[in-house]
């Protein structure tokens, strides 16, 4: 029998690709100075969220609501908006995600040739 079958080895660790990256509602809150509110999102059970997560537009206006209803407040109107672009543009900030900035100006003139 080959070692990677054998009963004796135990559970097989995940490596860091297969591994999922957490971030933390709080840092994720901070980046954009909205970390006031990260004690509704607490209390609504959201402390963590998937490093690689890509939340649907419904997804985010789920936890959203869901926040609101177990805490009993509403989010005022540029508040809610400012939460929703946090957690719904995580994904193009989170790990693995780090592409520099480029300007439209800096994108080189793409030419082709009629034939």
């Amino acid at each position: 029998m080959s070692r990677a079958g054998s009963k004796k080895d135990g559970p097989r660790r995940q490596s860091s690709k297969s591994r999922k990256e957490k971030m933390s509602t709080l840092v994720l809150l901070s980046r954009e100075g909205l970390e006031d509110y990260y004690t509704y999102f607490e209390q609504a059970g959201y402390k963590m969220f998937e490093g690689d997560a890509h939340p649907s537009d419904l997804q985010v206006e789920d936890i959203l609501k869901t926040t609101e209803e177990r805490c009993g407040i509403t989010f005022v109107p540029d508040v809610r908006v400012r939460l929703w672009k946090a957690l719904r543009y995580q994904w193009f900030r989170g790990p693995g995600h780090v592409v520099p900035f480029i300007e439209r100006s800096q994108v080189p003139q793409l030419f082709l040739p009629k034939p």
